[in-house]
């Protein structure tokens, strides 16, 4: 008997060769989980005020109580529902989501259609409505899908994911649904809306749940219509119970002969209740379980054309279906009326397991975790579904803030009970230190390589308990980041007979007021008093020309990601940037990220860039040998002068002068400039040659001759002569002039 179905396929269904489909039936959705579906539904239209000739008035038509009646949208002259007194929507109307404590939603859908053409009323707006929560403003809605049809009636069909919608409205919410075009002053059309929800509890049975949508034209011409469903099985022994839902268009009150049928076990059987009867079973009643929904506004009993019931057969004989059961057909005819059919759902027990992992932790230490503190965390794992689990395990991935201790794997309930190894394959326990994740197969015959079996048992007698440790970080960057730690516990496991594989998130081993189990991680949060935040620093102020230090706060498993100007990055702890210029002067930041988190930390630096600049400099050259030198240049305010040059020369002064020039001062002069406050200098000095020139030399020679002359000459020059001066006496002058 094990494994029967190796394995389940979730197919797209067909309707019979005998009826009219128009669109094929197909899964929108199929979970197996504890909970089920509900409809939160209303029509877009009513009759106005106006009766029909022989009938009942509008307000006594809308009024009959199901199944009397004979009023029916061909009698009236349609009109729209609007509740909301907003003069931006032409049709609203509403109802309200109520489930019952300790439920979870699942998914959502919302479904609207309508009698309407392109002569109709917002005709060309029929893929667009409004939602609005509570008493909150309206949310414009695009339909995901939009189906037409021309099959028996002129109309359209249309689907839109509200899933995040309805979750965050929370389990008891109204819903105003607006706009919905349908043909008005006519007879004889309908339209509504319908969200289907799958919630989810766990004190609810586990089922099977699916929602199929196509389009089938159920009439007189095409009597029956056929939506065989699979991807189940009903337990193997014990009460099996199931629900119906189905959204229906034109199912006409007192148009008898429209029937609803389901087989699961070899016959067809009839689907009726209390306001829905066996041959008028689509009757215009928005209802669940025999009642009609109280919660919509405005609440008709007679919606005129628009069914969305959810019906609940007694199996309690399981003539519908029986133990062990895979697959069932749900069948709809008519003896004369024509409807159509958008949404089929079912929700119907199933023989599966129901994995749940509680997590708790403990500081070992007493009192406030505080860095390197050791904490246990216990698991407990259990099926509390109907169907033992085989291969069996639990996966728990540290985070970067724990730090798993070695050797503190421990089964301290259930089978395989002692201390564990870290090793892979030796023991039924394992921890990867690559990926931080601790690995644990459970049950009875759990070894190193494959998991154990666990029974079911609601009140978990076949549970495991597992126990491991670990350290909280010391890295202080990583607090920073994340001081707390989230663990959480995965279970893993097979049906022994379905053969369906099902996982589970551990909880926190706590409930809530009302007994629910809290949902989601267990958290510990870490007292990071001690550490000081991560910082970044550099070696500012630097000079042009100079090489910038960075460094952030060091971290054994942080990622760095620097930025700054002049568009600098790099992804070490400590870059370095050579030959600065003032474009790498501002703010630099650095990201702290760490792998597999989602947080991050940043600090920045902030780097002064300084420079000096070297006004122009100069000198008196040429000069002549023996003459005095002057190196000249602008003052600059807070700065020292540095002048270099040929034969030794230094000065700091702004203005030096070099007495006695001779030919080996000749050359080049250069002068750096220094900040006083910085200590930056410039980069190259600015700087002048210097020529110097040799002075000219004569020899002369005195002949005694009587006279006396002035000579000019550029070489040495022996001249003669006499000449008497008043003075009585023989001189000679020469006078030598440089022509260079």
């Amino acid at each position: 008997m094990k494994k029967i179905l190796l394995s389940i396929i979730f197919f797209s269904t067909v309707v019979s060769s005998f009826g009219q489909l128009i669109t094929p039936f197909t899964i929108r959705k199929q979970v197996t989980q504890k909970g089920g579906i509900v409809f939160v539904s209303n029509a877009s239209i009513t009759c106005n005020s106006v009766s029909g000739t022989g009938f009942a008035t509008c307000v006594a038509g809308r009024a009959e109580i199901p199944p009397a009646g004979t009023a029916i949208d061909n009698n009236y002259t349609a009109a729209y529902i609007d509740i909301d007194a907003d003069g931006t929507t032409f049709m609203s109307s509403s109802d309200s989501l109520a489930l019952a404590s300790c439920s979870q939603i699942s998914w959502a859908g919302l479904y609207w259609g309508a009698d309407n053409r392109s002569t109709g009323t917002n005709y060309a707006s029929r893929d667009t409505v409004k939602l609005k929560v509570n008493n909150g403003s309206y949310t414009v809605l695009k339909a995901d899908a939009i189906q037409l049809n021309t099959t028996g009636f002129q109309t359209y069909h249309c689907f839109k994911d509200v899933t995040s919608i309805v979750q965050a409205a929370g389990i008891n919410a109204r819903f105003t649904v607006a706009n919905v075009a349908t043909r008005t002053g006519v007879t004889g059309v309908f339209g509504g809306w319908t969200i289907v929800v799958i919630y989810r509890n766990d004190l609810q049975p586990m089922r099977n749940l699916t929602i199929f949508n196509g389009l089938a034209n159920v009439s007189s011409g095409n009597p029956v219509s056929d939506i065989p469903i699979s991807g189940f099985l009903t337990p193997l022994s014990g009460p099996v119970t199931f629900e119906l839902g189905l959204i229906v268009y034109d199912g006409d009150r007192s148009a008898t002969g429209d029937s609803l049928l389901f087989n699961g076990a070899g016959t067809y059987k009839s689907i009726s209740d209390g306001v829905n009867p066996a041959n008028d079973v689509f009757n215009s009643t928005c209802s669940r379980n025999g009642s009609l929904t109280s919660n919509r506004f405005p609440s008709y009993n007679n919606t005129l054309g628009y069914d969305a019931d959810i019906y609940f057969p007694n199996n309690a004989a399981k003539t519908f279906i029986g133990n062990s059961t895979s697959s069932a057909t749900i069948r709809q005819k008519t003896g004369g009326e024509t409807y159509l059919t958008q949404v089929v759902t079912s929700v119907i027990d199933v023989y599966e397991p129901d994995l749940r992992a509680g997590v708790k932790a403990l500081d070992i230490n007493g009192g406030t975790v505080q860095p390197a503190d050791t904490i246990e965390y216990t698991i407990v794992a259990k099926n509390i579904g109907s169907d033992p689990s085989v291969n069996t395990f639990l996966v728990d991935t540290l985070e970067g803030n724990a730090v798993f201790v070695p050797g503190s794997i421990k089964v301290t309930f259930g089978p395989n009970l002692g201390t564990k190894t870290d090793a892979s394959a030796d023991d039924q326990a394992e921890y990867f230190p690559a990926s931080k994740t601790v690995k644990i197969r459970i049950g009875t015959g759990a070894n190193g390589t494959t998991g154990g079996q666990v029974n079911n048992s609601p009140a978990g007698t076949d549970s495991t308990v597992v126990k491991f440790r670990v350290k909280a970080t010391t890295d202080c960057v990583y607090l920073a980041c994340d001081n707390v730690i989230n663990g959480r516990a995965y279970i893993f496991g097979t049906g022994n007979i379905s053969g369906n594989t099902f996982n589970n998130g551990s909880n926190p081993g706590v409930f809530d007021a009302f007994g629910c189990p809290i949902i989601g991680t267990t958290t510990t949060p870490i007292s990071a008093g001690v550490c000081t935040p991560p910082v970044a620093s550099s070696n500012s102020p630097v000079c042009v020309g100079g090489t910038i230090n960075l460094t952030a706060t060091s971290s054994p498993t942080a990622n760095y990601s620097w930025t700054g100007p002049n568009g600098f990055t790099a992804n070490i702890q400590s870059p370095i940037i050579s030959s600065a210029t003032l474009a790498m002067g501002g703010v630099y930041t650095v990201n702290f990220t760490f792998p597999g988190a989602t947080c991050l930390v940043s600090a920045t630096t902030s780097v002064v860039v300084n420079s000096v600049s070297t006004p122009a400099v100069s000198t008196n050259s040429p000069v002549c040998s023996g003459s005095t030198i002057n190196l000249t240049t602008a003052a600059v305010s807070g700065v020292t002068y540095s002048w270099t040059g040929p034969n030794a020369f230094t000065s700091n002064l702004q203005n030096p002068s070099i007495t006695g020039a001779t030919s080996a001062m000749a050359g080049v002069y250069s002068l750096t400039l220094t900040n006083t406050l910085t200590g930056c200098t410039s980069l190259a000095g600015n700087s002048a040659s210097l020529v110097i020139n040799p002075a000219p030399s004569a020899s002369i020679t005195y002949a005694g001759s009587p006279f006396c002359r002035t000579v000019a000459t550029t070489q040495s020059v022996t001249q003669t002569g006499t000449d008497l001066t008043e003075d009585g006496k023989f001189m000679y002058l020469t006078n030598l002039q440089d022509r260079t």
